[in-house]
């Protein structure tokens, strides 16, 4: 499966009305991603597995 790299555009499976963006990368291969909710509300998960994510391609 591929890599994703910082700053790349993904969907979280159980959240796919969501865009999160890539913000670290972790030695075990997980990620840690984040979107903007509205105002100053930053909705952050950490360690997600690849196989949880989607990339948005457009």
């Amino acid at each position: 499966m591929n890599t994703l790299e910082v700053g790349q555009r993904v969907q979280l499976a159980q959240f796919d009305q969501y865009e999160f963006k890539v913000t670290e990368i972790h030695q075990d291969n997980t990620y840690t991603v984040e979107t903007q909710l509205g105002g100053e509300q930053v909705l952050t998960y950490q360690n997600v597995a690849r196989e949880m994510l989607k990339l948005i391609t457009e």
